[in-house]
């Protein structure tokens, strides 16, 4: 009612505005706010990457293939180098043309199988058909039955 104290012809600017008019511009309003509170912060070139730096990767992925961008990154954050993973790994990819290869089954056991133990429970049936069981400990390397222990009723004892 103040505004109407003022312009005194705003009966006329109404009607000239139509029902589905003002719900378009309201709609259209809505849409604009919540693009641009919905929008993330304006984004900045980002920095490039010294090639000294790059040269570090490169040369770090190619002296040590079974490292992965993880690893290179938290040997770069140790001497306060702050690189991104994804970065890490573009750059990687022109020293890598085939991701590195896994050492197969047989290469772990041979390098580490003197140091593993196996141990499981086996059910043996006795003579008179009484199920016992065995607990076997054997030693990779030598393939050697290191502890065999027999019960009738396993328990944490």
């Amino acid at each position: 009612m103040f505004l109407a104290r003022w312009v005194r012809s705003w009966k006329q600017v109404l009607q000239i505005i139509q029902p589905d008019t003002q719900l378009r511009w309201h709609r259209e309003g809505f849409r604009l706010f919540w693009k641009l509170k919905s929008r993330g912060p304006v984004q900045t070139q980002p920095e490039r990457l010294a090639p000294e730096t790059i040269a570090l990767i490169q040369q770090m992925a190619r002296e040590n293939p079974l490292w992965g961008a993880e690893w290179i990154r938290g040997e770069l954050l140790k001497v306060n180098i702050k690189v991104a993973k994804r970065t890490i790994q573009k750059c990687m990819k022109e020293v890598h043309s085939k991701p590195p290869s896994v050492p197969s089954w047989s290469t772990f056991l041979n390098t580490h199988g003197k140091d593993l133990w196996a141990c499981d429970f086996v059910p043996v049936v006795a003579l008179f058909f009484k199920p016992i069981r065995a607990f076997v400990i054997v030693q990779h390397g030598s393939r050697r039955v290191v502890h065999v222990g027999v019960t009738e009723r396993p328990t944490d004892e």
